[in-house]
């Protein structure tokens, strides 16, 4: 003011418009029949499907969670599975579904599958989940080691969780820019509660974590 100056400030950069939300569901269908078992189901399911799978991906895009959750509850209730993280969904019995797996979102190992070794992984995990449905804790136990064995091969171990059919990595000590796993670190206490859990699969009481 004592210099009757005065100045202009920039005007502010327009925001950028939020992009439009999708109208496709982007993701692919996995079929081990060539297609027969889609193909069988009335144009009226197949369509809910499809919707389904769009409205879940538009509430994912809008951070809507739960609606997101329950609309997979809904696809799951139509025999359909879902792998988000894959961006793939199949057909399944309701066995089936029960049973499969799927990685856990809060995985941060930095362990990469191809798509073939993943759909290994999962079947091999259902596998062992229908074992001890039928209390065949011998048969379980086994694909337990197997897999356990196969990720030390890797460098890592995996960490599966009954109740909520999720698996994860972690890296082991000694793996290029590992660090010690929880199995490692925790040493015998660890052991021994995972030792528990498997003691309640035998003894039919529902599963925990397990961790390789």
């Amino acid at each position: 003011d004592g210099e009757s100056t005065y100045s202009l400030a920039p005007p502010k950069a327009p925001k950028a418009p939020k992009p439009p939300p999708p109208t496709e569901h982007d993701y692919a269908r996995e079929e081990a029949d060539g297609g027969a078992a889609w193909a069988s189901l009335p144009a009226e399911h197949r369509s809910a499907i499809d919707g389904l799978l769009l409205a879940r991906l538009q509430a994912k895009k809008s951070r809507q969670w739960e609606a997101a959750d329950a609309m997979r509850s809904q696809l799951n209730e139509l025999g359909v599975y879902v792998d988000d993280g894959r961006k793939v969904y199949k057909l399944l019995g309701k066995e089936e579904l029960s049973d499969a797996y799927t990685r856990d979102p809060a995985d941060d190992s930095g362990v990469v599958l191809n798509a073939t070794d993943e759909a290994t992984l999962v079947g091999r995990l259902s596998a062992r989940r229908q074992a001890q449905r039928s209390r065949d804790y011998a048969g379980a136990d086994a694909i337990r080691d197997e897999l356990r064995a196969v990720a030390r091969q890797g460098g890592c171990s995996i960490v599966f969780d009954d109740r909520k059919h999720t698996y994860r990595f972690t890296t082991l000590a000694g793996a290029p820019g590992g660090k010690r796993s929880r199995d490692e670190e925790g040493g015998a206490a660890e052991r021994s509660r995972l030792d528990r859990e498997l003691a309640d699969h035998r003894g039919g009481g529902g599963g925990g974590a397990a961790a390789a």
